[in-house]
């Protein structure tokens, strides 16, 4: 029986990031071409180049966000399904940060890179749903 705990984000934010990236760079280069061929710069201009400059961060990162949801749900639930047979895989020092048992990851067939880039709160949701 496998339980489906962890899901990834909508498709639907997929279509809604990659074209605001793409605007984003778009209008960043046109305020970076406008500003480096501009005679005066306006203070107008200074402003229109750190809104270019914030739009295109601030998508990168939604969609570098959007990237890591979707491969942590992933991630999240093959580690459940891992502990559902493995119960002593992830454990819990005296300092509150999960640990992995990386003979149990062997045995069960998996490396501890697999599941590195996973954070600490990613490795208690997945301990608290495999205790529930």
């Amino acid at each position: 029986m496998t339980n489906y705990s962890f899901q990834a984000p909508s498709s639907l934010w997929k279509w809604v990031l990659y074209p605001l990236s793409i605007l984003s760079i778009l209008f960043s280069l046109y305020i970076f071409f406008v500003f480096a061929n501009a005679a005066e710069k306006t203070m107008f201009l200074k402003i229109e180049l750190i809104l270019g400059y914030f739009s295109l961060f601030a998508s990168i990162y939604l969609l570098a966000a959007y990237r890591y949801l979707c491969w942590a749900a992933e991630a999240k639930q093959l580690l459940l399904e891992l502990l559902q047979t493995h119960p002593h895989l992830l454990y819990e020092n005296e300092d509150g940060i999960y640990l992995f048992n990386e003979q149990a990851l062997a045995h069960a067939g998996y490396a501890k890179e697999d599941f590195v880039a996973m954070n600490q709160d990613d490795l208690k949701d997945v301990r608290q749903a495999s205790l529930a």
